[in-house]
């Protein structure tokens, strides 16, 4: 867990895996191998509704990594006003 794109893979994977209720699809294996490299070296990252959830509501992964995660380009275009 000592190496940040481990960290949010493992996260991802295990809330993923805890909602017994999700369909998995391609684009969740995607989306997380994606994240696992946004994360923890962007500035700012704006991904999907669910990939979002487990993220931030989730995970917590955006303070982990003081990394603002957004579902949409409205709410990055909010906050870059800012």
């Amino acid at each position: 867990m000592a190496l940040p794109s481990r960290k949010v893979v493992t996260m991802m994977h295990f809330h993923y895996l805890k909602d017994v209720h999700r369909n998995w699809t391609i684009n969740d294996l995607r989306d997380i191998a994606a994240l696992s490299i946004a994360i923890p070296y962007c500035d700012v990252v704006v991904t999907d509704k669910k990939a979002w959830d487990t993220a931030v509501n989730r995970s917590h992964l955006d303070k982990e990594f003081n990394t603002p995660i957004f579902s949409s380009l409205t709410d990055l275009a909010k906050h870059l006003t800012v």
